[in-house]
């Protein structure tokens, strides 16, 4: 008889079609229903816009640092805090966002970003148009959408984890967490294309795009996430009530494991960070401009997708999280180290784009599945605790990556035949900096970190193995029910 209800079991936990993938012994003793919901995909919808709304914000200026410069009359430097505010201010208030997920649900966390990427847009487009294009304004209202970022950032592993099944959650979060690279890499495209010459009306034209972008999740949003839970949950795990923020906080103290990920991830990211805001910077001196730059952006974040949508179903199969984080962070530091020897070679396009190419696919691609694996190595702390801090260690090393890295650029002669770097303001020129250094020391990071990993890391999947004793449990009482 227990055989036999083991058996119905396994057949309703795999169910394809992923309705009903679970039961449950309620507290009134009767058979309740793990189940999922169409208006989840919905949910993820909005939260995918609002994401790459906010990275396309961040990035927009990166690929056409010179004509920002032009545009706002400062120097590139000063440029560079459109992209390095994100990170500062994502260090603060990144806590305020995980305790405001972890408190006051899914629902507000995620209108209140999708406004805030209107608000600080909208900023943007003021400052545009505006006789001598006011460099305050704009970056006040970068500031107001970097407030966005980490709310949109933490979400994807609580919207996996209240709304989708255990065999879907690694998808749902891929899916989210991929908008962030997946805006990037617009902002990347976007920008070279419609900025390509400095027309001061030009600027006001990109900023105007990324404020009807932001505005869509926003008004969607407003009128379709009704809710920050489903009427009934669609996994044991998401019945489990989580631990509180601080109570979470508390716990993790002692979690190494956690804490070396955090480590590994956040070089990981931090790299990927500095290289996304600093890419025309790298290789203007090297004979590449900003068009080739914004393709090399746009292949780092490409082929991490594509990497993303192949390991998220490799990971949703096998649960290996751990091997699979370690196998990806070796052949990303492999990468970059070939990306840091061949950047500063002139006339090798290709193989200068294979490498980055590669990174990306090996590098961003990790983005979701260390989410999940912070989850798994934590459980039952919250998911917006642990994946935030996850990300708030990113942002603090990729803040020290990027101050770190214009300290060591050394100047390079403006006169350098094959330079593409432009000197677009008489009072600031775009001087050509050369930043072998400062990737040299961003890939000794990555690579020490990733020996870290690999060599010291083990995690026990709690998650998963408290949703096994349960589904066990359950079929134990079941049988007895029935008996």
């Amino acid at each position: 008889m227990i055989e036999e209800e083991d058996s119905e079991r396994t057949a309703l936990l795999t169910d394809r079609n992923y309705r009903i993938v679970n039961l449950r012994q309620s507290d009134n003793g009767t058979m309740g229903t793990y189940k999922t919901y169409k208006r989840r995909w919905i949910i993820l919808f909005v939260l995918f816009l609002t994401s790459l709304s906010n990275a396309m914000i961040w990035i927009s200026y990166s690929p056409i640092a010179d004509k920002a410069a032009n545009f706002y009359n400062v120097s590139a430097k000063s440029i560079n805090w459109f992209a390095l505010i994100y990170m500062v201010i994502c260090i603060p208030f990144g806590f305020c966002a995980a305790w405001l997920l972890d408190t006051r649900g899914l629902r507000i966390t995620l209108l209140l970003a999708a406004y805030l990427n209107v608000l600080g847009s909208g900023l943007r487009v003021l400052a545009s148009f505006l006789p001598k294009g006011e460099f305050s304004i704009a970056i006040t209202g970068q500031g107001i959408a970097a407030l966005a970022q980490p709310l949109a950032v933490f979400a994807p592993t609580k919207l996996s984890a209240l709304w989708f099944s255990e065999h879907q959650r690694t998808r749902a979060n891929t899916v989210a967490s991929m908008a962030n690279p997946a805006g990037a890499l617009l902002g990347s495209l976007i920008a070279p294309v419609i900025v390509y010459n400095n027309d001061r009306h030009l600027i006001g034209y990109l900023n105007i795009g990324c404020l009807g972008l932001a505005a869509i999740p926003a008004i969607l949003g407003t009128f379709t996430v009704c809710s920050s839970i489903p009427p009934s949950p669609p996994s044991a795990s998401a019945a489990e009530p989580s631990q509180t923020f601080f109570r979470g906080l508390k716990m993790l103290k002692s979690n190494k494991p956690f804490w070396l990920l955090c480590l590994c991830f956040g070089s990981g990211l931090g790299t990927f960070t500095a290289v996304s805001a600093l890419i025309e910077q790298i290789l203007c001196p090297w004979g590449y401009n900003s068009l080739f730059a914004g393709i090399c952006g746009a292949l780092l974040i490409v082929f991490g997708l594509i990497g993303s949508a192949i390991i998220g179903q490799i990971v949703d199969r096998t649960r290996k999280f751990e091997e699979i984080v370690k196998i990806g962070f070796s052949f990303a530091s492999i990468a970059f180290l070939a990306f840091v020897v061949v950047h500063h070679y002139t006339d090798i396009k290709v193989a200068v784009g294979a490498c980055i190419s590669l990174f990306g696919l090996f590098a961003v691609s990790l983005y979701p599945v260390c989410n999940e694996l912070a989850v798994e190595c934590t459980f039952p702390v919250a998911e917006g605790t642990s994946s935030g801090l996850l990300f708030i260690a990113g942002q603090v090393i990729g803040v020290v990556m990027l101050l770190v890295s214009q300290a060591m650029a050394s100047a390079s002669p403006v006169s350098t035949p094959y330079q593409q770097c432009e000197a677009v303001s008489q009072k600031y020129g775009v001087e050509p900096y050369d930043y072998t250094y400062a990737l040299l020391f961003m890939a000794i990071i990555l690579s020490l970190c990733t020996l870290s990993l690999v060599s010291f890391f083990r995690c026990t999947y709690r998650r998963l193995k408290a949703e096994e004793e349960l589904a066990a449990e359950n079929i134990l009482q079941s049988a007895v029910h029935r008996n």
